[in-house]
């Protein structure tokens, strides 16, 4: 498991790298992001952002992605497991099949397994701001706040203005005295 932990803390630290993503909007749409006036602005940009990395040109895949992210909101996570497993194993440079089953992970309580799917969503989309709040998730829940609060403080400076990253870092300075990084 320590090994998982000083993997993705480099993939923390890796900063600008290319990303295997293809869409050639998201580059705009990430420096949009970084430089949005308000809030709701940001979120507009957010969604746009998540609209995008939830497409597959595939239009297999594309249907998959649909069918398990349906699954994932009702809660059927063993479902939703063997669906973004499928894609995984066909489209394996998608980076947000491997976000979702991450998510599954953790909702399951496989903080391992969702690490290693973070690590493979953030090798294919270093920018990956929400894969980056749940490794700060998984931290918070392992109790490793200094780990969370890097984390937390990586998704700002993707993404400023998140009122999520904002709030656990105003809880994390709050229940943890003394956390500095």
């Amino acid at each position: 498991m320590l090994g998982i932990i000083s993997v993705a803390l480099l993939l923390l630290n890796a900063g600008v790298v290319f990303s295997d993503q293809k869409d050639m909007r998201l580059s705009k749409l990430f420096s949009d992001l970084k430089l949005s006036a308000s809030e709701d602005d940001a979120e507009a940009v957010e969604k746009k952002i998540w609209e995008i990395w939830a497409s597959h040109k595939v239009p297999r895949i594309d249907l998959l992605m649909d069918r398990g992210i349906k699954l994932l909101n009702n809660n059927n996570l063993n479902e939703a497991l063997a669906v973004f497993n499928l894609i995984v194993d066909e489209a394996p440079d998608f980076s947000e099949a491997w976000n979702k089953r991450a998510t599954i992970f953790f909702l399951m309580g496989d903080f391992e397994k969702s690490m290693q799917d973070i690590q493979n969503t953030l090798a294919l989309e270093p920018r990956h701001f929400g894969a980056i709040s749940g490794l700060g998730l998984i931290f918070n829940t392992l109790e490793r706040p200094e780990h969370a609060l890097k984390a937390f403080r990586r998704v700002q400076e993707i993404y400023p203005l998140s009122r999520s990253a904002e709030s656990f870092i105003r809880k994390l300075n709050k229940t943890t005295p003394g956390l500095r990084l």
